[in-house]
């Protein structure tokens, strides 16, 4: 209960609105697991505040303090990929050494971005045993291969 009135939760959430004003209320409210109305309460409440505090430098990295701990890392990376995808696909004027550049950091973030989802899939002690096992029966197994098949045995194993 002590969340729900809690003025720096507060302020996080209406941080969170001004930096990512594509989210609905529901989905803020998702993420910080609370109730809808305490989230429209905090964003009618701080958002004024809050713009004032990113006009300069020293307020966005207050801001970006804060943040941290509510942002997905694996969700923003993957948002970053389509964001650069989609203006590679949008802007003619770039030059060809300059399109390649930027898609060879696009599949190197991607593989890093691979690379945690798997520790995140496999987040046990073990995950390194599991991903030699598979490897050792299927050698040509991608993380996302590995993934899968992790999954699909957890669901096995919860259905027993």
């Amino acid at each position: 209960m002590a969340k729900y009135h809690n003025p720096e939760v507060h302020k996080s959430i209406a941080l969170f609105k001004a930096q990512n004003p594509e989210y609905s209320i529901r989905q803020i409210a998702e993420i910080f697991n609370l109730p809808q109305h305490v989230v429209r309460y905090a964003i009618d409440k701080y958002v004024d505040d809050i713009s004032l505090l990113m006009n300069n430098s020293k307020g966005t990295a207050i801001a970006n303090k804060v943040l941290c701990k509510y942002i997905d890392e694996t969700q923003e990376l993957k948002n970053q990929i389509s964001l650069v995808i989609t203006q590679l696909h949008n802007n003619d004027k770039l030059s060809p050494s300059n399109r390649i550049n930027l898609l060879r950091k696009v599949v190197s973030i991607k593989k890093m971005l691979q690379s945690i989802e798997l520790q995140n899939h496999l987040s046990r002690v073990d995950a390194e045993i599991i991903k030699a096992i598979i490897l050792r029966f299927l050698p040509k197994a991608t993380d996302e291969d590995i993934i899968k098949i992790y999954n699909e045995e957890v669901t096995k194993l919860k259905n027993k």
